[in-house]
């Protein structure tokens, strides 16, 4: 057992800035996201609106995925991330 803690947790911040010189940076509260995990592959509609519900509470941003998102769940999002997956189809060497 810790007898006395190291610091004290409420002088600790945890606060990001993604894309500081940005026209509006994104400022989060904490640097963890909930993960990108795809509707259909990986997760249900209900786990994504939860997610989005989830981080707004904890003032973060949630991610799309790559199989797109739904308008509910973008409601319940303080911050979204969407996921834009590029590719081509000639690869050059």
């Amino acid at each position: 057992m810790i007898d006395k803690l190291p610091f004290d947790p409420k002088q600790v911040k945890t606060n990001v800035i993604i894309g500081p010189k940005a026209k509006k940076p994104l400022r989060l509260s904490t640097p963890i996201m909930p993960s990108a995990m795809a509707y259909g592959l990986s997760v249900t509609r209900e786990i994504k609106i939860a997610w989005a519900m989830g981080s707004a509470m904890q003032d973060t941003a949630c991610n799309s995925g790559d199989a797109g998102f739904f308008p509910e769940e973008r409601e319940h999002a303080k911050y979204y991330n969407v996921q834009f997956n590029g590719f081509t189809s000639r690869c050059r060497r």
